[in-house]
């Protein structure tokens, strides 16, 4: 879930970079280029073990807040501020929120190393988190654009990731602390995201707007 909510938000901004700079395949390719490199390198952070549940957590809030207002700064820097400042803008945008996903991948990977209880291996890991972003390149163009849109599409990988840091607090419940901080957090993520969702109609029109100024 965590793989395809992270590669639906980085497709998601590497289409708005595509329609806002035209040249739309090779800026695509470009702005994919740049968020698959930046899952390398945040796959290579050192991971301390201590607190391993709390990292992946605010990982996955931070994946969600990244994935939100992503989209809307790269239109706006795009569409209001001259190149080549909206570039790097637009370039930094998808390279922080591609270095924070890749990220999860050594906190996922030690955890379940840790877990004695745990009947995942190294190689059960590799193959969901392949078949997530596989089914992400799939579903993104066939299914969530054409019948959703960019926003609303990032909208629902963002909520993926909020039920992900969910699902984690959950199952890790005896191990964090403190929890009801944690929970307060999410629930906030949440409400935020419940009241982005209603006011998305009005920022389409924005974003309209924004594009044919």
């Amino acid at each position: 879930m965590a793989a395809f909510a992270g590669l639906v938000n980085g497709l998601c901004q590497a289409h708005i970079i595509g329609v806002v700079w035209g040249g739309f395949l090779a800026k695509y390719m470009l702005a994919v280029g740049i968020f698959i490199l930046a899952l390398g390198l945040g796959s290579l952070i050192p991971i301390r073990k201590n607190y391993l549940q709390h990292a992946l957590i605010y990982q996955q809030m931070s994946a969600a807040v990244l994935g939100i207002f992503g989209p809307w700064i790269i239109l706006y820097a795009g569409t209001q501020f001259p190149l080549p400042i909206s570039g790097i803008i637009a370039a930094l945008s998808i390279f922080v929120l591609g270095f924070v996903g890749g990220m999860e991948f050594p906190l996922i990977s030690e955890l379940t190393r840790l877990d004695s209880d745990s009947s995942f291996s190294f190689a059960n890991l590799m193959s969901f988190d392949y078949a997530g972003m596989s089914l992400a390149t799939l579903l993104f163009p066939l299914f969530l654009l054409r019948l959703f849109g960019v926003f609303p599409a990032s909208i629902i990988a963002c909520a993926i990731n909020l039920i992900v840091a969910a699902e984690i607090l959950y199952y890790f419940k005896d191990q964090i602390i403190p929890k009801k901080i944690i929970v307060g957090l999410i629930a906030l993520f949440g409400v935020g995201l419940l009241v982005f969702i209603t006011v998305s109609g009005s920022l389409e029109e924005l974003a309209g707007k924004w594009i044919t100024s």
